[in-house]
């Protein structure tokens, strides 16, 4: 369902929810990680602080017992931009 909203061009990635809360941050949230990595390749933003100050990688940190190593990992290099992680 997700890749056929993103292809449809239907979801503003950057768009700010409760919170201040992008896509992105609501992912990290609930330990999506798959869904976090897919959300940067669509151009999420990973510099958007929500109203707590916390950017997408902030908020990853505080979650990371949230995520396995290999999901934490993954996603976090997306959003340091490491290109090995892609």
């Amino acid at each position: 369902m997700f890749d056929l909203i993103m292809a449809a061009g239907k979801a503003d990635v950057n768009k700010a929810g409760e919170g201040g809360n992008t896509p992105l941050h609501q992912a990290i949230n609930a330990g999506k990680a798959a869904a976090g990595v897919k959300l940067v390749d669509a151009g999420a933003s990973v510099a958007t602080t929500n109203e707590a100050g916390q950017t997408p990688a902030a908020l990853l940190e505080a979650k990371k017992g949230d995520f396995s190593d290999e999901d934490y990992n993954s996603l976090n290099g997306k959003l340091s931009g490491d290109a090995a992680a892609a």
